[in-house]
């Protein structure tokens, strides 16, 4: 069940306003979503390169303390 996998993975981030986000992929097929909530920031990045991983670097509005990574893996695309 991908989609609700997708839905339930969105809804972990929490609420609060959307933010305008971009990501130098460098022509890779990467997705990157941002949203700030009451705690900090969440951010939801989308690899959709099939047999690809890649480090990222983030540049937030605030120093941020701390983070946690969380991984929605499948067997395919």
């Amino acid at each position: 069940q991908p989609l609700y996998y997708g839905i339930l993975f969105f809804t972990m981030m929490g609420s609060g306003p959307v933010l305008s986000s971009s990501i130098d992929a460098g022509g890779n097929n990467i997705s990157i979503y941002t949203i700030r909530t009451t705690s900090g920031y969440s951010v939801l990045l989308v690899n959709k390169e099939v047999n690809q991983s890649f480090e990222v670097t983030l540049q937030l509005p605030a120093p941020v303390s701390s983070a946690t990574a969380i991984y929605l893996q499948g067997t395919s695309l």
